[in-house]
């Protein structure tokens, strides 16, 4: 029954929802971009502005009780997650040389792996935290039954993610 739920949502709820938060970081950070990037506050309004989006398409906010008193942590730690998803974007976008594929996009955008790797743990981290926020009370799911399953293939399949990004990283640049 997991499995068949499990299948369901991530081939439609998951993906519906996470292409969508896709378009509105790439629209934030394009915005940006266009107006010329120039201070913290042009920066500020454009999250605000766009983060209610973002956060409604959110597939563990989506699970979780409005109510609950760890709410707030993990909407805070979400909006983290999508600052850092604009700032990474405006990278992207404001590449300038002539790009084939992804692995040149990464290169000329973080110069060295090392710089791409903290981009990348930073993201990571921010994950980690909204997923522990959940493991530590699991109150916070809407969901009745089937709780422990579900925070296990979300710990899994974070930590297989995780795993596979480092490696992408070290093809990309090796």
């Amino acid at each position: 029954l997991c499995q068949i739920f499990y299948k369901y949502w991530s081939e439609n709820d998951a993906r519906k929802g996470t292409l969508e938060q896709i378009k509105v970081t790439l629209d934030s950070a394009k915005e940006l971009v266009k107006n010329g990037v120039s201070s913290k506050e042009q920066i500020e309004m454009v999250i605000n502005k766009n983060f209610p989006v973002y956060l409604e398409n959110d597939q563990t906010d989506i699970q979780c009780r409005k109510n609950h008193q760890n709410h707030k942590k993990l909407i805070e730690v979400t909006k983290k997650c999508f600052v850092t998803q604009v700032e990474e974007s405006i990278l992207f976008l404001s590449i300038k040389e002539d790009i084939k594929d992804y692995n040149e996009l990464s290169r000329a955008t973080f110069k060295s792996k090392e710089k791409a790797y903290q981009a990348l743990i930073r993201q990571l981290d921010y994950n980690e935290e909204g997923i522990a926020i959940v493991e530590q009370d699991d109150s916070i799911l809407k969901i009745p039954l089937g709780k422990n399953i579900i925070l296990k293939v979300l710990r899994a399949g974070f930590e297989l993610t995780k795993k596979s990004l480092i490696e992408e990283l070290d093809e990309i640049f090796n």
